[in-house]
């Protein structure tokens, strides 16, 4: 606060570690500017399994009323002999019961590599007291375990189906480095993918030489809008240039909007 020259708000963050270094505590206060001191606000409690892989993590709120620590939320990992993950469950705290209840659970399907080639995420049906299907993603990969593609999709209670939903394609040079990620819908009226969003990688800097993301009519999938940056770099990776488009509707084309140019002295600031 500059007028009153003191401070007005503020968050501080305390950490605790366990012996192999690995967060076990973190709490959170705000400061209070009538007492000025620091109260307390959150706490996050994380345990971990007998190969230091995450188990448990737990947030909880100070309650100022009765000075103690409230649970909240509760996040838990399971995993396999093979120290692979193959659940991950979201708990809700009930206070009037004093016990966790269930909310998502998310599956991880592996044979054997540490890349699942099928996640299903479920809700919690608390009336039918049962998971019931919500997304599930396939992944596929190549001879060298690089992901490809990641294949969404969302289940249908009416036909009591899955139905596609979201495709994310992934490319890469001959050494394994990504060149691009595109991302496309599903288009419902004529059974295909529509393209929505796109990322470009240079090649030298690894950095994003261009991206674009779409905005397409759900009713009619054709693009109602977008942005569209085009970037240039030198061979340290500092930015040469940033070009804006904008999507044209009538036309269906990119059109430009604004560019950027940078230049740097001797010592690689922007001058």
């Amino acid at each position: 606060d500059n007028q009153h020259h003191r401070f007005a708000t503020g968050l501080k963050n305390t950490f605790q570690y366990n012996d192999s270094l690995q967060t076990i505590e973190n709490i959170t206060q705000s400061w209070d500017t009538t007492a000025l001191n620091w109260l307390n606000t959150l706490k996050n409690t994380y345990t971990y399994t007998a190969s230091m892989k995450p188990a448990d993590q737990v947030l909880l709120s100070w309650q100022l009323s009765t000075s103690t620590w409230q649970n909240l939320y509760k996040y838990s990992d399971v995993y396999d002999g093979n120290d692979l993950l193959v659940n991950h469950f979201e708990y809700l705290w009930n206070d009037s019961a004093s016990t966790w209840d269930n909310t998502i659970r998310i599956a991880y399907y592996n044979n054997g590599v540490a890349m699942p080639y099928l996640t299903v995420e479920e809700l919690w049906n608390l009336p039918l007291h049962r998971w019931d299907s919500v997304y599930q993603t396939a992944n596929i990969y190549n001879q060298y375990y690089w992901l490809m593609a990641e294949n969404t999709q969302i289940y249908m209670n009416s036909p009591g189906r899955w139905v596609e939903n979201y495709f994310t394609s992934y490319g890469y040079s001959a050494s394994g480095a990504k060149t691009n990620i595109t991302g496309s819908i599903f288009d419902t009226i004529h059974n295909n993918w529509v393209v929505n969003s796109y990322q470009a990688f240079d090649s030298l800097t690894r950095m994003v030489s261009e991206k674009y993301s779409l905005n397409i009519n759900q009713a009619t999938f054709l693009a109602i809008g977008g942005t569209r940056y085009v970037y240039s770099y030198k061979p340290s990776g500092d930015t040469v240039s940033a070009i804006h488009t904008e999507w044209d509707v009538p036309g269906a084309a990119w059109v430009n909007n604004s560019q950027a140019l940078y230049t740097y002295d001797l010592n690689s600031m922007i001058s």
